[in-house]
């Protein structure tokens, strides 16, 4: 019999199960049944599939949040950062391309373009064609801001992936392919 993680609809059935013995008759049946189940610390049922989503998720944001911390928490917010790496990769746009593209609303984009233009990290230039808008661009301290960003984050990266194992990186290597499909997805 090939082995199944258990739903979301089969999860839902173990809230009803209040008392430890129902769990474990829970168990008993769900893994006759095929299914990879196990009682987590909280003796919560939780299938192999949600405890790999579980620890992939924690994983990543410990790595997000460690390559955030290489390049000087605080000088700017991750708004900031957002549309300075907009800016960076389309080029020139006004005040409701960035918003829409950054869901945010328009006041809230022209606040966050007000302090980046303060900082002397972006401009602004008229619009060539319809004279009420205004296209907000990169200045060169912006580019180098973005710059210096970026090589901070791979020198920590570079420096962690060198401390790696040889079988570590194989398994890092192998799990590229993995990982871009799934912020593909």
């Amino acid at each position: 019999m090939a082995t199944r993680d258990v739903s979301a609809r089969s999860c839902a059935l173990s809230e009803h199960a209040d008392k430890q013995e129902d769990w474990q008759v829970l168990l008993a049946i769900w893994s006759a049944l095929g299914y990879r189940v196990a009682m987590n610390g909280d003796g919560h049922l939780v299938s192999e599939l949600e405890e790999t989503v579980n620890r992939l998720t924690v994983a990543v944001g410990q790595l997000v949040r460690r390559l955030r911390a290489e390049v000087s928490p605080g000088d700017l917010t991750l708004s900031q950062i957002a549309v300075l790496g907009r800016l960076d990769a389309v080029g020139w746009a006004t005040t409701a391309d960035l918003a829409r593209a950054e869901a945010v609303k328009p006041q809230s984009m022209g606040a966050t373009l007000a302090s980046l233009e303060q900082e002397n990290l972006v401009h602004r230039r008229p619009h060539p064609t319809d004279g009420r808008q205004v296209l907000f661009g990169l200045t060169d301290e912006g580019t180098e801001a973005r710059r210096q960003r970026k090589l901070a984050k791979r020198v920590w990266l570079l420096a962690a992936v060198g401390q790696l194992e040889a079988g570590e990186l194989h398994d890092l290597k192998a799990a590229i392919p993995l990982i871009q499909r799934l912020g593909e997805a």
